[in-house]
C-alpha cells in the first residue's frame, strides 16, 4: 500500500488561463487518484454520492469531515475510519503542494479538525515540473523526531 506513487495526466504545475496554479484542477486530480480506484474508493465514493457531484475539490472534501457523522443512514464505521485515513493523507498531499506553489491562504484550511486522529504522519515527494507525487507512511515519533532535526513543526 505504502509508499504510494500517484501519476497525474499533467504537471503538478498546471497554470490556469490568467498565469495562476490551477489549484482547483489539481486538487481534484490528486483526490480522484486517492480514491478511485486508489487507496480509498469506498471513502470516494461516499463522498461523491453525498455531494450529488462527479468532481470534488480540496475544500468540500476537507470539509466533508464535519458531515459524515450527520449522514442518514450512518455509514459502516470501517467507511468513517477509511475516510479519515484519505482525508489525513489527502491533507499531507496538499500541504506539499501549498508549499510549493506558495499559496499560504490555502494552507489554512489544511489545519487538523479537533479530535482529528495523528498517529500517523505523511511525508510527500513532488515537484511542480513533474507528474509524480510519492506519498510514504511515517509513525508519529520519527516523524516528529525527524522534523526536529530540520527544525520543521509536522503539518
Amino acid at each position: 500500500m505504502f509508499p504510494l506513487t500517484i501519476t497525474l495526466d499533467f504537471k503538478l504545475g498546471r497554470l490556469r488561463r490568467n498565469s495562476r496554479f490551477d489549484t482547483n484542477g489539481v486538487t481534484s486530480a490528486i483526490l480522484r487518484k486517492l480514491g478511485k480506484p486508489g487507496l480509498f474508493p469506498r471513502a470516494y465514493k461516499l463522498m461523491l454520492d453525498t455531494m450529488s457531484t462527479s468532481r470534488i475539490s480540496c475544500t468540500p472534501a476537507l470539509r466533508f469531515f464535519n458531515e459524515i457523522h450527520t449522514l442518514q443512514p450512518p455509514p459502516d464505521q470501517d467507511i468513517i475510519e477509511e475516510y479519515y485515513t484519505l482525508r489525513a493523507c489527502f491533507r499531507a498531499v496538499l500541504n506539499k503542494y501549498f508549499n510549493l506553489t506558495g499559496n499560504q491562504s490555502m494552507k489554512k484550511t489544511l489545519t487538523p479538525t479537533p479530535g482529528e486522529d495523528d498517529i500517523m504522519l505523511y511525508e510527500v515527494d513532488a515537484r511542480l515540473d513533474g507528474k509524480i507525487i510519492t506519498i510514504r507512511r511515517v509513525p508519529h515519533d520519527t516523524a516528529t523526531s525527524s522534523c526536529q532535526k530540520r527544525k520543521v513543526v509536522p503539518n
